[in-house]
């Protein structure tokens, strides 16, 4: 691992949950200094982009570039990190490398290229990893895995009293609400206690009402509201499986696979790619098939002894990797 003492890292990534703020104090744990932009701000001027598209969107995505390119054009840094980078463009990029001639250049990818096509940024990084296996092996990049965090592996030590055998958090999207509807008809058969909270906006769920794509018998299975990370991590500390569905156009393990084994969960997941890894065992890990949903009742039955397998996911070890020149 690259030593991170020191150094000053400017970091720009997703604002998602508090998951760019572990990685921040990971990294300061470490001896650096970061400074942390989010790869877009959530504000009215991002989500009309989102809608109009065209020369607006990019206007607007520029503009919010130059305002980091401002913020930081005095700064030299010893190291450029970057997760996703949606926006980022390479000219962008470019700009940084100007500014910063010597910075080491580090891209991890949370998504994959057909969800969010980075291609063009790949020549700029010194070191580059992704989550998606597919991805990796067709672009000749780094495969590693997400992670999980202290909070997760604290669950694995819960005194908590079972209360849930499933539960699911996550936002709408493609074929999660019919999903879930099939898994709530099979857990009530089973007499299994499924807690789900699928997230949507107030919009997006007035819209799907008018369009039709959402039902008035399915809005007891809609929330219209998120909940922080402690409240996951504390439901998943009363719990003995966590149901995850991954979009259907990526491969890579979500974050909440690994969360799911690091607190020692078992987990039921939508993704047959799991198959392919080291840790996987089917006392631990249900594959579902989407289009023929089963749930196996004696899943739930045994306790599980925990897997050496998973601790090379904890977040402290999947920097180690990040920053691995060995994985350039």
């Amino acid at each position: 691992m690259i030593d991170l003492a020191g150094k000053k890292i400017l970091f720009i990534g997703p604002k998602y949950y508090d998951y760019h703020t572990n990685i921040i104090q990971k990294m300061e744990s470490f001896g650096a200094s970061v400074d942390y932009y989010p790869e877009m701000v959530n504000n009215f001027a991002q989500r009309a982009a989102k809608i109009i598209k065209g020369t607006f969107r990019k206007w607007i995505q520029q503009r919010y570039l130059n305002v980091i390119l401002e913020k930081i054009a005095s700064q030299r840094y010893d190291i450029f990190f970057l997760i996703r980078g949606e926006i980022i463009t390479p000219e962008f990029i470019e700009k940084i490398k100007s500014s910063s001639p010597d910075a080491y250049c580090v891209m991890y990818q949370w998504d994959s290229v057909t969800h969010n096509n980075y291609l063009s940024k790949l020549p700029y990084f010194n070191q580059i990893s992704t989550f998606d296996k597919t991805d990796a092996k067709k672009y000749k990049i780094n495969y590693l895995p997400l992670f999980y965090t202290d909070h997760y592996k604290n669950i694995a030590y819960s005194t908590l009293e079972t209360t849930y055998d499933i539960v699911f958090f996550g936002a709408y999207h493609s074929d999660r609400l019919q999903i879930i509807k099939q898994i709530d008809k099979h857990a009530k058969e089973q007499n299994l206690n499924f807690y789900h909270h699928l997230y949507i906006t107030k919009f997006s769920l007035f819209r799907g009402l008018l369009t039709g794509v959402i039902k008035k018998t399915d809005l007891p299975f809609f929330k219209t509201f998120t909940v922080p990370s402690f409240t996951i991590q504390n439901v998943y500390s009363q719990t003995k499986a966590v149901l995850d569905i991954e979009m259907k156009n990526q491969n890579g393990l979500t974050i909440r696979t690994l969360e799911v084994l690091g607190s020692n969960l078992k987990l039921i997941t939508t993704n047959a790619n799991i198959t392919d890894e080291p840790f996987y065992d089917s006392k631990r890990i249900m594959i579902l098939d989407r289009k023929k949903i089963k749930l196996d009742s004696s899943f739930f039955e045994n306790n599980l002894v925990w897997d050496t397998e998973i601790e090379q996911y904890h977040i402290d070890n999947w920097l180690s990797n990040i920053f691995s020149k060995e994985a350039a």
